[in-house]
């Protein structure tokens, strides 16, 4: 075997080693990688924002019910005016 031969064999390995390497740095990269869980609303900065709103929510529902409940009562009393024969 002559230095040309040699040389040229050295640098086929070398050029393979290189691919193989690549091949496998590729690889790694594209496995499973997972995304950390993002922390939860309430715990971030904006957590006393949604707690608000949520408050918020809560009363206008209360508020509606107790709108209903008027106008309910408002019915029933215009409803006993209106059949009162006396006015």
């Amino acid at each position: 075997m002559n230095l040309r031969t040699a040389r040229a064999r050295l640098v086929t390995t070398f050029r393979v080693a290189a691919l193989i390497a690549a091949s496998a740095g590729l690889l790694a990269a594209c496995g499973e990688s997972k995304e950390p869980e993002p922390i939860p609303v309430e715990e971030s900065v904006f957590g006393d924002q949604v707690e608000a709103i949520q408050r918020t929510e809560e009363q206008v529902k209360e508020m509606e019910a107790r709108k209903q409940d008027l106008d309910a009562q408002l019915q029933e009393a215009e409803g006993d005016l209106r059949n009162d024969p006396a006015q």
